[in-house]
């Protein structure tokens, strides 16, 4: 069989796709919006936005991560490793960076600072993902 219609390939690609289009909507739609949120009503709705957004991406890169180290444990390749590595990195600058930010917010409120970081930073998390995502077609 060839190893890109396997089972574990097309979840690995379907998992990484809807975390690639999930991270652009956030650079190019959601960090943008902050700028235009009332102060007054920023934390209201920042957590509203904090919690929804941890449910959806929350099981995406759990599952992300899985399959990436079942992937390894299948199969010690380059591909397999810089796969590992790559949802690594990812899960690096999130929780060091933007956890850390978004709690910033929160405790805060809206700080244009804060904002302008978030969109500067995640331009990494835009390229880690769209790498993941675009490593795959050439698997294909």
């Amino acid at each position: 069989m060839n190893p890109s219609h396997s089972p574990l390939f097309i979840v690995s690609y379907a998992v990484d796709f809807g975390l690639c289009v999930l991270i652009w909507l956030v650079q190019l739609v959601v960090y943008p919006s902050f700028r235009y949120i009332e102060k007054t009503n920023f934390a209201a709705w920042h957590a509203r936005y904090t919690n929804a957004q941890g449910f959806i991406a929350g099981p995406l890169m759990v599952a992300q991560l899985a399959l990436a180290l079942i992937s390894l444990g299948l199969t010690k390749s380059v591909h397999s490793t810089s796969y590992v590595a790559l949802v690594a990195a990812t899960w690096v600058v999130t929780f060091s960076r933007f956890v850390p930010l978004h709690r910033a917010l929160q405790r805060s409120g809206k700080r244009s600072e804060t904002i302008e970081s978030l969109l500067r930073l995640n331009w990494l998390r835009v390229g880690l993902w769209s790498v993941i995502a675009l490593r795959l077609l050439f698997a294909l």
